[in-house]
């Protein structure tokens, strides 16, 4: 078992610096290789491969993220016998999200894009429970109309005769994709599947939430042309996704759901660069919470692995028995709040400065509010995983695995590193620097957010004597903000009235008056005529003279009447 994630691992780990290299080689050039499979008159397809260095890098970080979980897959899938079908899944899973990477025309895109979602419906019902199951329908139905307004988009550029590569793009085609990235990029109102991810293993969830599956749409609209024909619509939805995001993290107490939803919000934020225009920020941000996304979610999977626990009231004091993955979580958490010199912070200092650079102040207050809130919640995560209860005992021996502790220290390593390896691989420098005074923004940000987890924590509880309209309100609000605004209660009864709908129709149309009269009803009259028939055939000429002298009978009676 633990041979196999092994190959894995260095597979994915030579493919990274091979696509490293491939980036280097091909510096600020592209390379458009197309290559002609059939060709029967009119018809024609081709197979392309776009090589630049967006592409060449989003693949060698996805190779050197999986080839980082496939190692701690060694010991956290250890002595399960599922171990070789997640290994399977997971490659299946990789691959998928390669292929859409590389192949820019929309037939590669819709391959690379399904063999996301039934990959990813596998992973999530991977422990075969009613909870995995209700998960993974969420994911699978919602991630479906993406895939649908794909595929119209394929026939509306076959109608031209093309395929629809980055550069063949109309506006009916741009919208269709556009809202298709919605739903698997998780905004609003696509944001219930994500939390309900969470019901696969911790390695998936680690690629799914940092640079697979919830990228795939971000990636899609960095690459078409869509911002041109949406972009409010797109700053809209992302804002809302940025606030409902940091909101519900903030009041959430499964520790995997907190991750999910600081991801959420950051893909608020991405989709919301997008839409501005700043598709290379976007990108390095991209690529910056990729690696503290996957640190953050090894490390708490970790604790959730020694603990058998995933509520943060049962996970305190993490320092004490888990040392190694507090340290982890503890780095990834300030990494995603923006402390500098960590990748975080390259990617959102560069941010808070193009907001203040131009940007409308209503947005700018709102991202400001978001970026405030993911200090919060990354915050409160720490204080309620990796702080030591009051009156705590040391204990003898650290709890901590070395095999997760070997890959949690790679991508630990990645965040101290990667933050200003992109940004002048990327030529950040180019973007807008301000006067000193605003520079000073992202440690305001910080200290916001640290005084309000302070605050919040230091309040004093008390219950005070409400009456009965007060506790339905409070009740509401509570729920509102700690369940997505309601969405995932729409989305999960719009579904159920979908399948009582659909079971009514079946009963009463067609297995009811349709059926009677229709194929079914007409058979059984021909089955009465022709049984009637052939037993008069049965009975002798005797019987057929009687029948026609019924029948004649008759048609002389009615004959009679019509002329009286």
């Amino acid at each position: 078992m633990g041979l196999g994630f092994n190959v894995c691992a260095s597979i994915f780990m030579v493919l990274s610096l091979m696509s490293m290299v491939g980036m280097w080689l091909v510096g600020e050039s592209s390379i458009y290789v197309e290559v002609k499979v059939v060709d029967v008159s009119s018809e024609m397809l081709d197979v392309m491969v776009l090589l630049d260095v967006i592409s060449l890098s989003f693949v060698s970080l996805v190779f050197f993220i999986s080839a980082c979980v496939m190692v701690y897959s060694i010991s956290y899938m250890s002595g399960s016998e599922m171990s070789s079908r997640l290994k399977g899944l997971m490659v299946v899973f990789v691959f998928s999200m390669v292929l859409l990477i590389m192949f820019p025309s929309l037939l590669g895109v819709i391959l690379g894009w399904d063999g996301l979602g039934l990959s990813s419906f596998l992973l999530v019902v991977f422990y075969q429970n009613n909870r995995s199951l209700a998960s993974g329908m969420i994911t699978a139905l919602s991630n479906r109309i993406g895939d649908g307004l794909l595929i119209v988009a394929m026939g509306v550029c076959l109608i031209d005769g093309h395929w629809c590569s980055y550069y063949e793009m109309g506006g009916l085609v741009s919208v269709l994709i556009g809202l298709g990235c919605l739903t698997k990029s998780a905004q609003v109102p696509f944001c219930a599947w994500l939390p309900a991810a969470m019901a696969a293993p911790t390695p998936v969830s680690s690629l799914v939430h940092s640079s697979t599956l919830v990228t795939a749409g971000v990636y899609l609209l960095m690459r078409y042309s869509v911002v041109a024909t949406m972009a409010d619509v797109l700053v809209v939805l992302s804002l809302m996704t940025v606030i409902m995001g940091s909101v519900s993290a903030m009041y959430e107490v499964d520790v995997k759901k907190i991750v999910a939803l600081s991801t959420l919000s950051q893909l608020g934020m991405m989709v919301f660069m997008v839409s501005l225009g700043f598709k290379d920020l976007c990108l390095f941000h991209l690529y910056m919470h990729a690696l503290l996304k996957a640190s953050l979610f090894l490390g708490v999977g970790a604790m959730i692995h020694v603990r058998s626990e995933q509520s943060v009231f049962f996970m305190k004091g993490g320092v004490v028995d888990s040392p190694g993955s507090s340290a982890v979580i503890v780095v990834a958490c300030a990494a995603l709040s923006g402390v500098p010199f960590l990748c975080g912070w390259f990617s959102k200092d560069l941010i808070l400065e193009a907001l203040l650079s131009g940007v409308s102040w209503v947005y700018s207050a709102i991202l400001l509010v978001g970026a405030v809130g993911s200090v919060a919640y990354s915050g409160r995560l720490v204080r309620m995983c990796v702080a030591p209860p009051i009156g705590f005992s040391p204990l003898s021996r650290s709890a901590d695995c070395k095999v997760m502790l070997l890959s949690m220290g790679v991508l630990l390593i990645s965040l101290l590193m990667s933050g200003p390896f992109f940004y002048y691989w990327l030529s950040m420098e180019s973007l807008v620097v301000l006067i000193e005074f605003d520079k000073l923004s992202g440690l305001m940000v910080i200290s916001l957010g640290l005084a309000f987890v302070n605050s919040w924590f230091g309040q004093q509880s008390f219950s005070p004597q409400w009456s009965d309209m007060t506790i339905f309100r409070k009740s509401l609000w509570l729920d509102f903000r700690g369940m997505l605004w309601f969405l995932p209660l729409l989305s999960g009864e719009i579904g159920m009235g979908a399948l009582l709908l659909s079971d009514l129709s079946f009963r009463r149309l067609e297995q009811g008056w349709m059926e009677f009269f229709g194929g079914k009803g007409v058979y059984e009259l021909w089955s009465v005529f022709f049984s009637v028939h052939q037993r008069s055939q049965s009975g002798g000429l005797n019987m057929s003279m009687k029948l026609m002298g019924i029948w004649f009978f008759i048609l002389v009676v009615g004959v009679g009447l019509n002329l009286i």
